[in-house]
């Protein structure tokens, strides 16, 4: 029998430093206000995709996994990249609802799940209706972003739109995904996009983001971005 390797969490982070490039640490800081530099390392995507291909199997992880908070920002994003790998729907859940209260960014948050969750999508839009009800604003924008990648096309309904639309935050990154969900829906679905956007369903911050993401998109003809523009009279 071979005997599984024990994760050493130390070592992860002398590796991590060892994959470091200061010039993208100060870009990543500078996308980032809210943390602290010190806590970024500065490690790029491709490398770190790469350095979690090295890793063993969520029992092996498991350790990692637990030791919460993480010190650095990249600690997060592998974090949250070992939980979208997890075929095990139950177990993703689990580790999403443990993991939530420690994320403290948009770059971990909106890490991309994996399209294999919509084999429970009736339970997925469950879950991501209760789990709606938080102040946790990283945790909001990680559900409405689930919304809006998983449920535009054939899982749309009017429960979909209505969890988006009443969510009610302060927080600047929740208002910006509700204007990405928009702006998203657009492409889908033009007209129940404008109606919303005539009707100022949104709170003005996030009508005017969605605007223009509308705006800023290559895919909007011209005849219509001045359309969107009287909007914003």
């Amino acid at each position: 029998m071979t005997k599984s390797k024990v994760f050493d969490s130390n070592k992860l982070i002398s590796d991590l430093k060892s994959l470091a490039d200061p010039s993208y640490k100060d870009f990543m800081a500078g996308l980032l206000p809210n943390l602290d530099p010190k806590s970024i390392i500065g490690v790029r995507m491709p490398a770190l995709r790469s350095y979690l291909k090295g890793l063993g199997s969520f029992d092996e992880v498991e350790v990692f996994l637990r030791d919460l908070p993480h010190r650095f920002y990249e600690e997060n994003l592998l974090h949250m990249m070992i939980i979208s790998r997890l075929k095990d729907y139950d177990l993703w859940k689990d580790e999403l609802v443990i993991f939530f209260p420690y994320i403290d960014n948009w770059a971990v948050c909106d890490l991309p799940a994996k399209k294999d969750l919509l084999k429970n999508a009736h339970d997925l839009k469950v879950f991501i209706r209760e789990h709606l009800k938080t102040d946790l604003p990283y945790q909001i924008r990680y559900l409405i972003n689930l919304l809006r990648v998983f449920y535009l096309d054939d899982f749309f309904d009017d429960e979909v739109l209505e969890l988006v639309l009443k969510v009610d935050s302060p927080s600047y990154y929740v208002k910006m995904m509700k204007a990405f969900f928009v702006q998203s829906l657009f492409v889908k679905d033009r007209d129940l996009a404008l109606k919303i956007l005539r009707d100022k369903v949104l709170d003005e911050k996030t009508q005017k983001m969605a605007l223009r993401k509308i705006l800023d998109s290559k895919r909007v003809d011209r005849l219509t971005k001045e359309y969107i523009r009287s909007l914003s009279l």
